[in-house]
């Protein structure tokens, strides 16, 4: 909803590049399917949610390490309008 309230363009729409571009900020996550989530973007949502709540994922202690890693991942899929 955030997105949308905020004219967010999503610039990907590929399963495969949306897991590569979570995989390449967080290389300890292992991309999950799931077989009900449909679509690449929501499955995207689903993880990060798994990596921002798996600690181990994050491949640093420091919040505002994962913040910044966020923020990058969101501006290879978001473009605010």
């Amino acid at each position: 909803m955030f997105l949308l309230l905020n004219d967010t363009e999503i610039l990907e729409t590929d399963e495969e590049a949306y897991s590569q571009i979570l995989i390449r900020a967080f290389p300890q996550h292992t991309w999950e399917s799931n077989q009900n989530i449909e679509g690449g973007h929501p499955l995207f949502l689903y993880n990060l949610a798994t990596v921002v709540g798996d600690r181990h994922r994050w491949g640093t202690n420091d919040f505002s390490e994962l913040k910044e890693k966020v923020a990058t991942v969101f501006s290879k899929i978001y473009r605010t309008t």
